[in-house]
């Protein structure tokens, strides 16, 4: 899991996309357009994830 590096889109808002893979079969579980690197809104993107794809 971690956050790639940030860039601006054409509306000149700021992307932080996050990225989550299995580190065993390294499928990609998540990759995410995220505002910000945040704690409170990433820990609802990995909440939405653990719902999705269960508990590691």
């Amino acid at each position: 899991m971690d956050f790639k590096d940030w860039f601006l889109l054409g509306d000149q808002q700021r992307c932080d996309p996050l990225t989550v893979c299995d580190r065993y079969s390294h499928y990609v579980l998540a990759c995410q357009a995220r505002p910000n690197q945040q704690f409170k809104g990433t820990l609802h993107a990995f909440r939405g994830l653990m719902r999705h794809h269960g508990l590691p």
